[in-house]
């Protein structure tokens, strides 16, 4: 079964925690309720998705709202002027490591109850491996080591797991709202490049109404697979504590913890031996912070490394890939050079509110002069509030991307294009950045859905070759839902290269583990469930939208299936 999922999906299922030696947003890829603090829960659509929610729109001829007076920083707050270090030297000569990633999943479930009020409860185990090329575990065969390991024993463990509570979660199934067992873990990987290898991983455990979730940073050298400590970045930690309290003293930002900080900075200089470990992650052009990774959402604090020189080893930051991803600070900033004239430009954004502190108007601010607006007929005017600001250089040059989330539908990401002097408005595209966006050409967006229950679907994604427009690069997306077979279903059986095998009868009281989407051809991928793990059959239907409802093997899903769970 392994294989068969390893293949169906390539890189994109559900990820479970490592002891690795080692988060930004809670479905399972954990999105954005909460600027800065990285996390999200899921509210679901009211409307059914199409094929076209992760396409862009291209830019025509709109009306613009006039630009607002900036004042120089965005509602976050104004930053602080600081010297920017002369070490601090922007080079693009890294090679990005080639990698996939896909999970392994294993999963039982029952109805539980007998009433309309019925749902299918589910243990479910899923572990994401990350797989390098075969070139590249050779290049990097210590790294490789160090991260196979960290997949194969939290595989192993959780299959252990599983194992141990399925008999338990068999007995609960009598009780009452008893809720779902999972096992589960994610990489957030921030960079992976010749240079270092960042990630975080989330491990989450449910047993029944109890959950525990926990996050472990993990930050390597990628030449020889030796782990960075907080040490090896930071050659003066006093300084560097008293420089984050000061940079994060003007942030007005309702949802930042100024509190964190200092927790943050008394653990740097605290050289006791019961001492706080200081969590990171290390980005392009900067440090971030990690604070809280044995609650539920840990809030995560970016440091621009340009102004640290005086206390941060500047050779961590500036080398980068031929393409790449930046996210903005505290301040909803980016600080790097666009146009190549050897001086760090800024970008940030302003908005306009209505009386109800609804976004009306957004604006992409450079160097505080160049100010280029959303036009007024493509910004959404639903309810909304800013998530994030993203710049990845692609091969058409620099594109902005302001994140804005919406309430009860997807976010929509607006993006501009660098010109060499300012920024041009030029398209749109549905959906959010997860915590995997560091490289443009291999980057996911989350949009939400309803397909046999309500959850979250993750598509990889790139702007490369595609004038900065996100389009899919897998036909299969990711998407999971449970449900039980009202009636008998005709589908087809697929091997594990998802060739059909032939034609396949589900059964009427069969439990059906829902895992991938493909709009683009209208077809789903599933699992059967059976007491047996040997008897599981994996099997290929059609799925449509008409009127507002989805369509599955021919029937609106309500109509062949039940004990499905929809948020609201």
């Amino acid at each position: 079964m392994k294989r068969i999922v390893a293949v169906l999906l390539t890189a994109s299922m559900v990820l479970t925690l490592a002891a690795c030696g080692k988060s930004e947003e809670t479905s399972k890829k954990t999105k954005r309720t909460k600027k800065h603090t990285e996390q999200t829960e899921t509210e679901e659509p009211s409307d059914p998705e199409t094929e076209t929610e992760t396409e862009t729109e291209t830019e025509t001829e709109t009306e613009t709202t006039p630009a607002p007076t900036i004042s120089g920083g965005s509602r976050s707050g104004v930053p602080k002027d600081y010297e920017i270090s002369p070490d601090f030297v922007i080079k693009d000569d890294a090679t990005p490591i080639v990698y996939s990633r896909y999970s392994v999943p294993r999963v039982y479930g029952a109805m539980n109850g007998s009433d309309d009020y019925s749902v299918v409860r589910k243990i479910e185990k899923n572990v994401e491996i990350i797989s390098f090329s075969d070139d590249d575990i050779e290049t990097y065969n210590q790294l490789w080591n160090t991260i196979e390991a960290t997949c194969s024993q939290l595989d192993y463990n959780y299959d252990n797991l599983y194992d141990q509570l399925l008999p338990k979660f068999k007995a609960a199934l009598s009780e009452d709202n008893r809720g779902d067992y999972i096992m589960e873990s994610d990489s957030w990987i921030y960079r992976a490049d010749s240079e270092i290898f960042s990630y975080m991983l989330r491990q989450n455990y449910q047993d029944g109404d109890m959950w525990n979730q926990s996050y472990k940073t993990c930050n390597y050298r990628s030449v020889d697979g030796g782990e960075l400590t907080i040490n090896d970045i930071v050659f003066d930690k006093q300084g560097f504590a008293d420089f984050i309290v000061d940079y994060f003293s003007n942030v007005t930002d309702p949802y930042f913890f100024s509190d964190d900080i200092k927790v943050i900075a008394r653990n740097l200089v605290d050289e006791s031996d019961d001492a706080e470990p200081v969590d990171f992650l290390l980005g392009y052009d900067g440090i971030y912070l990690v604070y809280g990774v044995m609650t539920m959402y840990p809030n995560i604090y970016k440091i621009p490394a340009m102004y640290c020189g005086d206390y941060v080893d500047m050779s961590y930051f500036g080398t980068t890939p031929e393409y790449y991803t930046l996210s903005n600070d505290a301040y909803d900033r980016i600080t790097w050079d666009l146009n190549g004239d050897g001086e760090l430009d800024e970008i940030w954004v302003e908005f306009d509110y209505d009386e109800y502190d609804n976004i009306i108007g957004a604006y992409l601010v450079y160097n505080g002069t160049e100010i280029t607006p959303i036009p007024t007929d493509e910004l959404t005017h639903d309810t909304m509030f800013f998530d994030n600001l993203k710049l990845m250089k692609t091969d058409d040059g620099f594109y902005a991307y302001i994140e804005l989330g919406m309430e009860e539908t997807d976010p929509s990401v607006y993006g501009f294009h660098f010109n060499g002097g300012s920024f041009d408005y030029s398209n749109y595209f549905n959906g959010g950045f997860t915590n995997n966006f560091y490289d443009p050409s291999y980057f996911e967006l989350f949009t939400y859905s309803d397909i046999m229950g309500s959850d979250y679907r993750y598509a990889m994604n790139s702007v490369i070759g595609n004038y900065g427009a996100a389009k899919n690069t897998q036909s299969f997306n990711e998407k999971s839902g449970i449900a039980c077979a009202k009636t008998d279903i005709l589908c087809q059986e697929v091997d594990e290269k998802g060739a059909i095998v032939g034609d396949y009868t589900i059964k009427e009281g069969t439990i059906v583990y829902l895992y991938a989407v493909d709009f683009e051809y209208g077809r789903l991928r599933a699992m059967t469930i059976a007491e047996n793990e040997e008897e599981n059959v994996h099997v290929e239907m059609t799925l449509s939208v008409e009127n507002w409802s989805y369509i599955i093997a021919g029937h609106d899903q309500g109509e062949i299936f039940e004990g499905m769970r929809f948020a609201g």
